[in-house]
């Protein structure tokens, strides 16, 4: 598994997303709406025999405003409900 193609896949797919600026690895800077495809959190090599499987999550991050802004969780919601 090519980790970075598979970050660089994840984040095409984001660009889908009218208005989202996406970061396809973890920026210096962020302006909101922005999602970032993150490193692993874990990678388990040889899941199954002979090199059958490899197992990887990355996190990816959809920053809307501030933490402590009310209407962030409004904003949020539209990015991440399923319609």
């Amino acid at each position: 598994m090519d980790l970075a193609a598979v970050m660089d896949e994840l984040g095409d797919r984001l660009a889908t997303v009218d208005g989202l600026r996406v970061h396809r690895w973890p920026p210096d800077n962020i302006s909101p709406p922005a999602a970032i495809v993150s490193y692993p959190d874990s990678y388990e090599f040889d899941a199954t025999y002979s090199r059958g499987t490899d197992r990887v999550e990355i996190p990816v991050v959809v920053v809307v405003g501030k933490v402590s802004e009310r209407a962030a969780r409004a904003r949020l919601s539209g990015y991440i409900a399923g319609s």
